[in-house]
């Protein structure tokens, strides 16, 4: 059996081999640039003194750390520029509000022959400038009570429509003088400029006199708009579809794009990072109608900006899924703002675990955002490549990180066994 002195020491080495990772570099540390992994050049295409630089998908799949904590931008020389994280719609603190604006409304015409009145209406809502309206807010001049349901399809041009939903809208007469009454209409999130009401059923329904719309402003810190990917599937089977976005996003809002006509009634079910167990987010059902050329599809699904970067659909026990259905979503990317010094072309750095958050706090990189913003200029992202030493530190460090579990046990075995054989020594030597 091995001396007690020699297992001791040879734990003690495996110890120090395996103690704490090094901790990470201080703020401050130029050698830290070393640790990362990915680096692309900045193109300035309308310059400024602050530069805001939207980060495309392929930044968001090579950060290592959440919230962006391994960001850095560098000049040519590897000194360190100052830049924010501007917050996106999710994070934001501005102040949203409501503009009510009165729309054009057309009679449908009633059926030939018939003096029965209109079976809906069309409403102009104006040419879409940014964000649709929300709700449309209807005024009838009565009956006093009716509960009357009714479809909706939006276009752009009058000519090709697609589904908006549909709902109900009523007025109850309860003794007393009082009315309750509920004119408002949900309005998907894509709405086009023209807005198609059919009412449902025999009615009564009501007799409309004029209808306005609510669009959303907000009143201060503005955000990117959320930027559109459509992914095919990363696996396909007889009853679910797999998609990989290739990031952890905060989506907004989904949408399968079917193939051909059909619908499928889903299950939604997301998580953030591979091994993850999935978790059910909504349930919907995705169709594609097809009549006369038209195309009827229902809105997109609103997540609301939950974290996904896997999304499985399960479709219902009695339907197939289409293999070739692609999914689109509405996802925030993060943007940050940077001051532009130092000598160019200046460098973005991403992809290290190590690396101390680099962020200022948007205060100190701008003061005053909202006035501050329509005078930032612009910037992009290039193709980013591989520093190589810091892809085979990276590779050398999960080497290690897989051995340690192992080498940990061998320590502690080797532990063991030196206390045993002194404690076997110690009572031989008393016999």
């Amino acid at each position: 059996m091995p001396r007690p002195e020699t297992l001791l020491r040879i734990a003690t080495v495996l110890a120090t081999v395996l103690g704490p990772a090094p901790s990470a570099a201080t703020p401050h540390d130029p050698a830290q640039s070393a640790t990362f992994r990915h680096r692309a050049e900045i193109q300035i295409e309308q310059p400024a003194a602050l530069v805001r630089l939207p980060l495309p998908l392929s930044a968001h799949a090579r950060s290592e750390q959440a919230e962006f904590g391994d960001l850095r931008i560098v000049d040519a020389d590897g000194r360190r520029v100052p830049f924010a994280l501007l917050p996106t719609a999710a994070a934001r603190n501005g102040v949203e509000t409501l503009k009510w604006a009165e729309t054009t409304m057309f009679a449908l015409p009633s059926t030939a022959g018939t003096a029965a009145p209109s079976p809906g209406w069309i409403f102009d809502l104006g040419q879409p400038t940014g964000p649709g309206p929300q709700t449309l807010q209807l005024r009838w001049t009565g009956p006093a009570e009716f509960s009357a349901g009714f479809a909706l399809q939006t276009s752009p041009d009058l000519k090709t429509w697609r589904s908006a939903g549909s709902g109900q809208v009523m007025a109850l007469a309860p003794a007393g003088s009082a009315t309750l009454a509920q004119p408002d209409i949900a309005l998907p999130s894509q709405v086009e400029r023209y807005l198609r009401l059919e009412w449902i059923g025999s009615g009564p329904f009501p007799t409309l006199n004029g209808a306005r719309a609510a669009t959303p402003q907000v009143l201060a810190q503005p955000t990117d708009p959320p930027t559109v990917i459509e992914l095919d599937p990363t696996n396909a089977t007889e009853r679910e579809l797999r998609f990989d976005i290739g990031a952890a996003l905060a989506l907004r809002r989904v949408d399968l794009l079917l193939p051909a006509a059909g619908i499928l009634p889903v299950q939604v079910q997301g998580r953030e990072r591979e091994g993850d167990p999935w978790r059910t987010v909504a349930s919907t059902v995705f169709y594609r109608f097809e009549r006369a050329g038209d195309v009827s599809r229902p809105p997109p699904l609103d997540l609301g900006g939950q974290r996904l970067r896997q999304i499985r659909l399960l479709a219902d026990a009695r339907v197939s899924v289409p293999a070739t259905a692609r999914l689109r979503v509405e996802a925030e990317l993060a943007s940050l703002v940077f001051a532009r010094q130092g000598r160019e072309p200046l460098v973005l750095l991403v992809g290290s675990a190590q690396a101390t958050p680099g962020a200022l706090p948007l205060s100190t990189v701008v003061p005053d955002l909202v006035s501050e913003r329509p005078r930032l200029g612009l910037a992009r992202v290039a193709t980013f490549a591989e520093v190589p030493e810091a892809a085979a530190q990276a590779h050398r460090d999960a080497q290690t990180a897989s051995l340690r579990p192992w080498l940990l046990w061998t320590v502690l075995i080797l532990g063991v066994l030196a206390l045993a054989t002194m404690v076997w020594r110690l009572a031989r030597g008393r016999s």
